[in-house]
């Protein structure tokens, strides 16, 4: 009997992995023949995990994404509310973990803006490397993050080789834009590294986010709390003056009542 229902499954085995070639190689535009002969040495996972092994072409490889993609969304609107809240190092974890489980041939640097309640407002990849190395601009963050009225942010990269040990680079770009988003009053609440199906958090490790940063930065109570927000004039304005203070040294004799208004929105 055992062995009936053996050769039962591994049949339907057989044609389960029939549909699915035929499936993927038409939404792919790829022949039959060339991803059956991949599979002969290769298994579906590092179809998807490694697609460039696949020798594609780069229309083919970017219908894969896609492919990788919808099946992201599928698993995080399946588990989700409506709204993402991301509300411990725990949460945002598990979400970029979904968020990167198909992508192990590159690095992807990504960044989810939340608003004064840690809701997502938006997540998005801000550049692609190589297998080792994704090149950050902290200007492409900080101009989403003000397109987005985000009062918060998570960072989150995924290391393909799977370690999930920051390098040096990560703490260093992270402390970039970290002081980049510090002159608008706009927090990094965590880092998330992705390897090998498992995260890290850089507020867990008890690293810095901010070159100047202060104790309780990372404290768990922090992410849970609501933040102030405050208007993109606001912003401007305290972004305006921290530039000049650093430049000349100097605290600002701006009016006295202003800017005790604006520090104590700043700091309540």
């Amino acid at each position: 009997m055992r062995r009936m229902e053996q050769m039962s499954l591994l049949n339907q085995y057989d044609l389960d992995k029939e549909q699915f070639v035929e499936l993927f190689s038409k939404f792919i535009g790829l022949s039959k023949t060339k991803v059956y002969k991949f599979l002969e040495d290769n298994s579906i996972k590092t179809l998807f995990e490694h697609p460039t092994s696949l020798n594609a072409t780069e229309s083919q490889l970017k219908k894969i994404d896609q492919l990788k993609e919808l099946r992201n969304l599928y698993k995080n609107l399946k588990s989700q509310d409506i709204v993402y809240t991301i509300n411990s190092s725990q949460k945002a974890g598990e979400y970029f973990r979904e968020y990167f489980a198909e992508t192990k041939d590159k690095e992807r640097f990504a960044c989810s803006f939340l608003d004064t309640s840690h809701r997502i407002i938006a997540t998005k990849v801000i550049t692609t490397g190589t297998i080792n190395q994704a090149p950050i601009y902290p200007r492409e963050i900080v101009k989403s993050a003000l397109l987005y009225d985000s009062s918060s942010v998570i960072l989150a990269h995924n290391h393909p080789g799977g370690s999930l040990s920051p390098s040096p680079e990560d703490i260093a770009v992270t402390k970039l834009i970290g002081d980049a988003l510090a002159t608008l009053k706009i927090d990094i609440v965590d880092h998330i590294i992705v390897g090998d199906d498992k995260f890290t958090s850089f507020c867990e490790k008890g690293l810095s986010l901010i070159s100047n940063d202060n104790s309780d930065f990372c404290a768990k109570e922090k992410i849970k709390e609501p933040l102030v927000k405050l208007s993109m004039a606001e912003r401007l304005i305290v972004a305006k003056e921290t530039a000049l203070e650093r430049s000349s040294g100097q605290k600002l004799n701006a009016p006295e009542k202003d800017r005790k208004q604006r520090q104590e929105r700043v700091e309540r």
